[in-house]
């Protein structure tokens, strides 16, 4: 394997995991506003707080590496204010 070859799957390595961790998120801050509008649920609230400025900083240290929000499931949206509810993945949206 070249090294060009190599950096290349590391690369795509890596996109795939910030992608599937901003996917996660995603899902995660959507069952916690659900949690919290059922229960009204203080903790629910916190923790979707919580979910959501992680998902902030993945867009800002996204923007702070010269990563694509496009490429890695972070553009469209302010995470802090709006919706991030997304359609389901298929398999190569999650780099398989």
């Amino acid at each position: 394997m070249t090294d060009e070859s190599a950096k290349a799957k590391l690369e795509t390595r890596y996109l795939g995991y910030i992608r599937d961790l901003a996917y996660i998120l995603r899902e995660e801050i959507v069952v916690a506003a659900r949690q919290k509008t059922l229960t009204g649920s203080e903790f629910e609230d916190g923790r979707e707080f919580g979910l959501r400025e992680a998902l902030a900083w993945m867009q800002h240290k996204a923007d702070s590496f010269e990563i694509s929000k496009e490429d890695v499931m972070l553009s469209g949206f302010d995470a802090l204010t709006e919706s991030v509810e997304l359609p389901p993945l298929d398999r190569r949206d999650k780099g398989f």
